[in-house]
């Protein structure tokens, strides 16, 4: 029994002394009439006695003995625990002595691989290639036994243990396992698998993509269900020649229609979520000619139908909202000047507020003057989230900002609604007319000191305190505001920090962290900012970060991918994402609803 407690469960404050000493203690409890052992010396008995003590109910008492028959590298003591493995009532105490600190010899591990006790076979496996040095006999034996292995258990420590030899004698040991069709519904085989398979890709690309040139091997399911698209999926993700090498070939392989399909959803795999790279003519030559390929990656593989399918689609009104969101997030990515138009039709049509956020995302990559006038037209009538999006979009560029500026100087657009971190964007471009032109419209950008926050905090606090909040009306506030970037519980966004193990109990720092997100910004979450070559500016966070691209998350929840050849500068800024002061948009009862849900320890009934 351990009475383990701590305030917080990260280990984040144990430097500030905040651990409970007086806690954490292990007991054992054993009833009053359970008997006691008395100590024994074990050592003193000859090599028969201390195998005669595997018969023992006592776990402990068999592992002294095979422990320290394990020591005992004398002849006599092999041949008490060689008969004790093949003809003993506990084979396996007697295996493991055996191979106490010492490789197993070829000679006892070709007789005992045959053991009628499945679980001796499998410890025999893994003894064996757990040394990384397996002779050619036995690696002849492990190929065998994987083919006729009847034990489940064996079956999967040869899967395990594969990875462990050369690249060679792995994937022959691995062609024998995917015999076993009825493996596929297996929980660890496939897994185990592709992982032995993967071990050896990264320097042995020729001996993995030989492993395909058998026919026969397509046809097993654990290939056809499991192996091949993942396969494809890790070469198309190392975007180097090479990679696109190893692709072209298992197209070239395939023997069947099904199997090229298979190989085009492993490749799709690799880049969900990501930009898809320039690929090599003879690549998208047989990516095109194996079919089945989405809209969208026919799109990033350049197929001029495709183009035309897409942009057909994003115009026509009885498709899902879903679907040609899809596609306008593909087309801010593939950058087709023709497409513009399209988009900003988006723009000006009925079309719901989620179609109309991919497109102003994906508009943003192309450096067109009809784009801000478009935009400026129909931002009168944008709400919330699009909105934002919008004025993301205006001020993502220097001559678009500044179209900005004049029309929010002119009244045209409403100066109270325009952001706080779009402002300071604006002035982020360092030109003086424009700086000067935003001082004049919004007035100097103060940054609040110290004692303000202070002084703040405890105004809201005295707020919070005086009264009772509702705690499922706070729910709802979070979710409407908060939880687009935050999760609480299971619900929410991740775009910012998970505040369900966050000190919630903490009321201050936790309005503090509202008021001025600044001061305090966790490892991970850093605001970027983010300068591309044709001029664009973004800021956010950073998503991911691969060999070739780079993905930034915006505070309105939209990703954003670029190649790292277009990025001119990326670095961290010191404001935080989070815009200031959230809290005043609030009355004092919704304020106390909102931290009686933020304060709640679980998730409401």
């Amino acid at each position: 029994v351990a009475d383990f407690h701590e305030q917080r469960i990260d280990h984040s404050s144990h430097y500030a002394g905040r651990v409970a000493r007086g806690t954490g203690r292990i007991y054992r409890i054993i009833g009053k009439e359970s008997p006691k052992s008395p100590p024994r010396d074990f050592s003193r008995l000859d090599s028969a006695g201390l195998a005669a003590l595997f018969s023992s109910p006592d776990r402990w008492v068999r592992q002294q003995a095979s422990r320290l028959l394990g020591e005992r590298k004398d002849e006599a003591t092999r041949k008490v625990l060689e008969k004790e493995l093949f003809s003993g009532l506990r084979p396996l105490e007697a295996l493991w002595s055996l191979g106490y600190g010492i490789p197993l010899d070829d000679r006892l591990a070709l007789r005992a691989i045959s053991h009628e006790d499945e679980h001796v076979r499998r410890w025999v496996v893994r003894l064996v290639c757990d040394q990384q040095q397996v002779s050619g006999a036995l690696v002849d034996r492990l190929v065998a036994m994987a083919a006729g292995e009847e034990a489940l258990e064996v079956r999967s420590q040869l899967a395990s243990s594969a990875r462990r030899l050369g690249a060679v004698d792995c994937l022959r040991l691995v062609a024998e396992l995917c015999s076993h069709d009825e493996d596929s519904g297996d929980v660890h085989i496939p897994l185990l698998l592709w992982w032995a398979i993967e071990s050896k890709i990264e320097e042995n690309k020729s001996e993995v993509v030989a492993l395909f040139e058998d026919d026969g091997l397509w046809k097993r399911r654990l290939v056809s269900e499991h192996l091949c698209a993942r396969v494809m999926r890790r070469f198309a993700g190392m975007e180097t020649e090479a990679g696109w090498a190893a692709c072209v070939r298992l197209f070239e392989l395939a023997p069947g229609k099904e199997d090229s399909k298979r190989l085009v959803a492993g490749l799709e795999k690799a880049f969900s979520g990501r930009t898809l790279p320039r690929l090599p003519a003879s690549l998208v030559k047989a990516l095109l000619e194996a079919g089945g390929a989405s809209l969208e990656l026919r799109l990033r593989a350049g197929e001029d139908k495709a183009l035309e399918k897409a942009t057909a689609l994003l115009a026509d009104g009885g498709a899902s909202d879903s679907e040609r969101a899809r596609i306008a997030r593909v087309l801010g990515e593939i950058e087709f000047p023709s497409v513009v138009g399209p988009l900003l039709g988006v723009l000006e049509s009925g079309a719901s507020d989620r179609l109309r956020s991919a497109s102003l995302g994906a508009l943003g990559a192309y450096e067109d003057d009809r784009i801000p006038a478009a935009v400026l037209k129909v931002l009168p009538a944008m709400q919330g989230d699009l909105r934002g999006l919008a004025l993301e979009l205006l001020s993502s560029r220097k001559a678009w900002a500044g179209i900005l500026v004049e029309e929010t100087k002119s009244g045209r657009v409403d100066r109270g609604k325009v952001p706080r971190r779009i402002v300071r964007r604006l002035l982020r471009y360092g030109d003086p007319a424009l700086s000067g032109a935003v001082k004049n419209t919004w007035g100097e950008q103060e940054v609040a000191d110290a004692a303000a926050v202070r002084a703040k905090v405890l105004a809201l606090r005295k707020k919070i305190e005086a009264g009772t909040g509702n705690p499922y009306e706070g729910e709802r506030l979070f979710t409407a505001r908060c939880g687009r970037c935050h999760r609480l519980f299971a619900d929410g966004g991740d775009v910012g920090p998970d505040l369900t193990s966050y000190q919630r109990d903490d009321l201050e720092r936790m309005i503090a962290n509202i008021v001025a997100p600044s001061s305090e910004i966790r490892t991970g979450y850093e605001n970027h900012l983010l300068i591309t070559r044709d001029g664009r500016t973004l800021e956010g966070f950073i998503a991911d970060r691969g060999s070739k691209t780079v993905a930034l998350r915006t505070i309105e929840g939209q990703t954003v991918v670029l190649p790292h050849d277009k990025v001119l500068q990326l670095r961290v800024i010191e404001t935080s994402v989070m815009p200031e002061d959230l809290l005043r948009e609030y009355n004092e009862q919704q304020l106390r609803d909102l931290f009686a849900y933020l304060r709640s320890t679980q998730p409401l009934p």
